[in-house]
């Protein structure tokens, strides 16, 4: 079984819950948790028995599965919004928005959080704007990396790794031909390129890393734009702000939530089928976060006060009706634990 947690916008006092979910997709049971303030991530770790919540007051929090707060550490940045864990190195990632700057934590072997490592700022402005990083994605080979979608300087980061998990040189990807993109979400695929939700242009790009440019050399970038395509098709005229972007399990399919035109992009990333393959209603309003164990995508429709469930076609990638709706109010970030 599965057990889903679910952060609410608590600024509206709303509790979060946790739900027992089936193999089959049926929800055996739904119970309060937590009392975080105003959570906008959550993760769960994915070798140890906790969950991490990003904090807008400027905090992370971290609870244990039965749904109890064990820690809440200071972020040293405002409004984290995305968090990602380092497993061979025990350290804990935090992007915090309004702050412009990137938190590194030091984890114990349990996944708490022993002490605050470092606080990256990203200063001076872009086009007038100041930096606000918003998603973070861990990197492979080389020794590693971090990758940053900065939406306030409209530019995708690589931040070299040090030994101890603690963030060294920077390179940039290359400018795309048409700006500004608003880069919001990222994700691998499983061939080593990385996708990008834009939130500003409304599209769907993949970028070509280069792997022998990754040293963080001065005035090399470290990716290009290679496609670039609408997040969505879907004839409705309201404004589409494509948000969050998961891969399916085997890495070859990705999954973008279009909030504005409240549907999911399926996007086949096999370099001979390349681009979207279908465009569903995701069942409510503003899909916020999305989350999936491999057999089922969940989608926390924030302003219809729900999670779809949907069932999932694991070689095709394609989506089906959905099998559950759970209860919740103002759904702002999934994250998912196999009990």
């Amino acid at each position: 079984m599965n057990r889903l947690y679910v952060a609410s916008a608590s600024e509206y006092g709303f509790p979060d819950i946790s739900c027992t979910v089936t193999r089959a997709g049926t929800v055996t049971s739904v119970r309060s948790w937590s009392g975080a303030h105003s959570p906008l991530y959550a993760l769960a770790h994915p070798t140890r028995a906790v969950v991490y919540l990003a904090e807008a007051r400027g905090a992370v929090r971290v609870i244990g599965h039965s749904g109890d707060s064990e820690q809440v550490f200071s972020t040293g940045g405002e409004a984290p919004c995305h968090l990602a864990v380092d497993v061979t190195r025990n350290t804990l990632y935090s992007a915090n928005y309004a702050g412009g700057s990137i938190s590194v934590f030091r984890l114990d072997p349990g996944g708490h959080i022993t002490r605050r490592l470092q606080v990256q700022r990203f200063p001076g402005r872009v086009h007038g704007s100041l930096s606000k990083p918003h998603h973070i994605a861990l990197e492979g080979g080389d020794g590693g990396a971090l990758l940053v979608a900065d939406l306030g300087h409209d530019a995708i980061l690589r931040i070299k790794l040090k030994p101890d998990g603690t963030l060294g040189a920077i390179t940039k990807a290359a400018d795309p031909a048409i700006q500004p993109r608003g880069p919001r979400s990222l994700s691998l695929d499983r061939f080593g390129h990385l996708w990008c939700t834009e939130e500003k242009s409304a599209t769907v790009s993949r970028l070509h890393i280069r792997h022998s440019d990754t040293t963080g050399s001065s005035g090399s970038s470290f990716a290009e734009w290679t496609h670039t395509w609408p997040a969505s098709d879907a004839t409705s005229r309201s404004v589409n702000y494509p948000g969050d972007l998961i891969h399916s399990q085997n890495g070859r399919y990705l999954y973008a939530a279009n909030r504005g035109r409240n549907t999911i992009t399926v996007f086949d990333a096999d370099l001979e089928r390349l681009g979207p393959v279908r465009e569903i209603p995701c069942g409510g309003a503003w899909p916020a976060s999305l989350a999936s164990d491999g057999a089922f995508l969940y989608v926390a429709c924030r302003e219809s006060n729900l999670v779809n469930v949907f069932a999932m076609d694991a070689d095709q990638g394609l989506l089906d009706s959905p099998v559950a709706a759970i209860r919740a109010d103002r759904p702002t970030a999934l994250a998912l634990v196999d009990v």
